[in-house]
């Protein structure tokens, strides 16, 4: 255990760690390229655009399909097309005879199709309805289906222990069109979209008391566009369209390899929306290898796992925990430093995404020195017999 309060050390880790992170997701994104691991991709989202087309076909105007299409008509994949057009019947018909001839779209093309399927779901299309994605959306708390319901039972339990997480209290961010630069120490490593459109984290960032941009503060990382329900939509399509092709539960690290990657979201953001949906078990900061499905990995993915443990045995992937003070809101005032492989294995508990997600409300937005203690007393209190006695709760203090 090391405790370093040098401000410009703590912001060269800062930064580090960040890079590292951003370079092992380019190094996902490439594995998602390869035609082995592209094809199941490309199959899933065919089938669901072949069922929006017919939707249209069939269907009086105002449709959901339309009004997905209609609703995502800025994404870049539109502009891959040899011969773009507004009618949206047309566009959707000319991707799926793309799509339909090959490989004719990489894994991010895939992922912003996967946008619009989601989109078209939750407007009540295919197997959708009206705002369905909610069910991927769920807190970490969850009520037993057997629990009484009615009013004051378990559907507002529930309601009350998902807005802890979802609700505009805690999921604060920027109004669009910021325009912010991507951090300069991670541009090299960021996959950018085609055409020269805006990633969301150039559109907007975290603010107020975003519950990301909280566990951001204190461990160091990308401030991003708050918990990713492009995830957990990305989750439901995969299992809407997937189940039926046998696709293999490995995929679910698609959205980390392309929302995460392109900068949409952040790696944590994308994490904790894996959690929560129940395809990962928990994400832990920084323990890359905590983000492999509980499904394991297909042969094709397989190369996952050096990639994801690569990152997190590299030296740049340091264990900390930040603190600030008032004078310098932007930089941290002193961080703790695990550093052994005891100290590593036990602050694991730590930066745990269930436990983050119901205890980051108690840490103040802008974490002291004693908010830091508190959470490692909650989250992990046998990191404590690592720390001096300044950071000891007071019951274990010195006496005399």
């Amino acid at each position: 255990m090391h405790i370093e309060r040098n401000v410009g050390v703590i912001r060269s880790w800062i930064q580090a760690k960040q890079t590292n992170e951003q370079e092992m997701l380019k190094r996902l994104n490439v594995l998602f390229k390869g035609p082995a691991a592209l094809n199941p991709m490309r199959v899933l989202v065919l089938r669901a655009l072949r069922q929006m087309l017919a939707e249209i076909r069939e269907g009086s105007p105002g449709t959901a399909a339309q009004r997905a299409m209609m609703e995502e008509n800025g994404l870049a994949v539109w502009q891959t097309l040899p011969r773009p057009t507004h009618l949206v019947d047309l566009r959707l018909e000319r991707m799926v005879n793309r799509l339909e001839d090959g490989l004719q779209a990489d894994a991010n093309d895939l992922s912003e199709l996967i946008r619009v399927i989601g989109a078209w779901l939750e407007k009540g299309g295919g197997y959708g309805a009206a705002n369905i994605n909610k069910a991927y959306r769920v807190g970490v708390d969850k009520i037993p289906r057997s629990a009484p319901h009615g009013p004051g039972s378990a559907l507002e339990q529930q309601k009350a222990n998902d807005n802890k997480i979802w609700s505009k209290a805690v999921r604060e961010r920027e109004k669009p069109n910021q325009h912010h630069a991507i951090e300069a120490h991670v541009a090299n490593a960021w996959v950018r979209p085609k055409f020269n459109k805006q990633s969301g984290m150039q559109l907007f960032r975290v603010k107020g008391n975003d519950l990301c941009k909280r566990i951001d503060l204190l461990f160091g990382l990308l401030k991003g566009a708050t918990i990713s329900g492009t995830t957990t939509d990305t989750v439901f399509v995969l299992e809407a369209f997937g189940a039926g092709l046998g696709l293999h539960p490995g995929y679910y690290l698609f959205p980390v390899a392309t929302i995460a990657a392109s900068l949409h979201h952040t790696l944590l953001e994308a994490g904790l929306a894996l959690t929560l949906t129940d395809a990962i078990d928990s994400y832990c900061v920084g323990f890359y290898t905590s983000l492999v499905p509980k499904g394991g990995l297909p042969a094709e993915l397989a190369n996952a796992q050096s990639i994801l443990a690569g990152a997190e045995q590299d030296q740049r992937n340091r264990h900390f925990i930040c603190w600030y003070d008032e004078k310098d809101k932007t930089s941290p005032a002193g961080c703790i430093l695990w550093n052994k492989p005891s100290e590593i294995r036990a602050s694991r508990r730590l930066v745990e995404a269930k436990g983050l997600l119901t205890h980051i409300a108690q840490v103040p937005t802008l974490p002291k020195q004693g908010d830091v203690a508190a959470l490692i007393d909650l989250m992990a209190p046998q990191l404590l017999a690592y720390l001096p006695d300044e950071f000891q709760p007071a019951r274990f203090r010195s006496r005399g």
